[in-house]
């Protein structure tokens, strides 16, 4: 029982870093479990490297515009 308590004690800390560094704030409906928590931080890691990679691809296509 103490195990599954840490685990999601651990997912809630890696949920409220996640959030903080993706900057997407934590809104009025944020992650009430374990299973929520986990899709919502892969949701916003994969939203903050798509737009990392949009936003250098656009940086490149202007440095390289002549």
């Amino acid at each position: 029982p103490s195990d599954s308590k840490n685990t999601e004690m651990h997912m809630t800390s890696l949920y409220f870093t996640v959030t903080t560094t993706t900057t997407v704030g934590y809104g009025d409906i944020p992650g009430t479990n374990f299973y929520e928590e986990c899709f919502c931080s892969f949701l916003m890691l994969v939203g903050v490297i798509g737009f990392s990679f949009a936003i250098g691809s656009l940086a490149s296509f202007i440095q390289n515009y002549d």
